[in-house]
Order: C-alpha cells, then structure tokens, then sequence
C-alpha cells in the first residue's frame, strides 16, 4: 500500500507502508526498541509519528521533539546517538546546531532542508553531518542514519 504525505505544502512523498507485517522475529522479544537512540525533531507531528513508529519497527528507539527548544534539551540531558531535524523546526535552525555543538553534543546531525536550499557549506562547517532534501524518502533516510551511526 502506498500513502503520499504532504508536509508543509511544499512537498509530497510517496511513503510505503507495511501495516500487516509483524515484527522480524529477532525483534519480537525484545519488547521496547533497544539499538539506536535517535532524536527526532521535525516540524509536521504527523510526520514525526509515522517515521517514529518505522524507526522503531526496524529496532531503534526513536525521542520525537516539537520545538527547538526542546530538541536541544533532550540532545544533551539524554544518551542520544543521533540527532534528525528539519530546518523549518526554527527560526534560526543553525542555533540549534551551535547550541548542541557548544555544549558538548558530539553526536551525528542529519538536517531535513527545502528541495531548493543551496546552503550546505553552511551547515556542514556548523557541524551538520549530512542533510537531506525534501521529498523525504524512506530508503534515502534509512541509508544515511546507517551511514551516521557506522561512523560513531
């Protein structure tokens, strides 16, 4: 089954689902998500949700932020291997960036960006590890925290 998504009027994205397929049996006993711990911070919750609840289908246990504010405090006050978010989370989304870097926050950042933002040297001298354009694909998404996470 397939479901487009729109997310602040700007993009659609084809998104497939698996509503019926179980769990891998290795996850089955596991209960709560035990790998990765990723913090998601997106603007769209409908969005957070969906990707929150794949993520955790796949094994990694997934923090779903609102706010800018919030993401920052999370990032350091939690163990957190990973940090998503979109730059229209915030106003000034490089803050964020430097905020997490100032305090310490050593963890991989992969930025979600408009399909026509030209600004990645930008982010990627701020400490930005990877972004990603808007459409927002699964298989795209998937690759790059893999990516992320072999690094670390």
């Amino acid at each position: 089954m397939f479901l487009t998504l729109k997310w602040r009027r700007t993009w659609t994205s084809p998104v497939k689902l698996f509503p019926s397929i179980p769990r891998p049996p290795f996850l089955k006993d596991l209960g709560e998500p035990s790998g990765p711990r990723v913090l998601l911070a997106l603007d769209n919750i409908a969005i957070s949700r969906m990707l929150k609840q794949y993520l955790e289908w796949t094994g990694v246990s997934v923090t779903i932020t609102l706010n800018a504010e919030e993401t920052l405090k999370v990032a350091l006050s939690r163990s957190i291997d990973l940090v998503i978010y979109s730059i229209a989370l915030s106003t000034d989304p490089l803050a964020l960036l430097t905020g997490i870097r100032e305090r310490g926050g050593k963890m991989p950042v992969i930025t979600i960006v408009e399909k026509d933002f030209n600004s990645h040297e930008d982010y990627i001298r701020q400490g930005v590890n990877d972004i990603i354009k808007k459409p927002l694909e699964i298989a795209e998404l998937q690759r790059k925290i893999e990516q992320q996470l072999n690094k670390s």
